[in-house]
């Protein structure tokens, strides 16, 4: 079986295929190293409830916090999506099932399907990039003790 080789960017840098699109490597290392060692699991997402401000129409996740009725308003599924922590992909309840599943590890921060495969699963697909990554986070930690 011929290894696949990775195209490499005008900067010297692996691109990887994400999505249609080719992004280079230097522009998802550090999302991949905020997201690697975390308990991802496979969910469907589902939309949650938003409180909407009155008056200038911004939107946050509603998590049982106290809000003003008259400033606010509580909207049942008003949080319609999320997006990769690593690529930013909408992950929502509508779509192919690509967009409507995801790895999540508390069902607020998510990573898609594409992401999870070639950074994060036990064998991804990009493990020689991501070794290389956690080579360089033990230098880092071994040299401020």
């Amino acid at each position: 079986m011929r290894k696949r080789r990775k195209r490499e960017d005008e900067h010297g840098g692996p691109t990887i295929p994400l999505h249609g699109g080719d992004w280079q490597w230097a522009h998802l290392r550090d999302e991949v190293k905020q997201c690697l060692g975390r308990p991802w699991r496979r969910q469907e997402w589902r939309p949650r409830d938003a409180v909407v401000n009155r008056a200038t129409g911004s939107m946050r996740e509603y998590l049982g916090q106290t809000y003003d009725s008259e400033r606010a308003e509580l909207i049942r599924g008003g949080w319609d999506h999320d997006h990769c922590e690593i690529c930013t992909h909408k992950i929502w309840d509508r779509g192919e099932e690509e967009d409507r599943f995801g790895y999540t590890t508390d069902g607020r921060e998510w990573v898609c399907t594409q992401c999870y495969r070639r950074f994060l699963a036990p064998n991804a697909e990009c493990r020689d990039l991501i070794a290389a990554l956690q080579s360089q986070q033990e230098r880092e930690d071994a040299s401020r003790d």
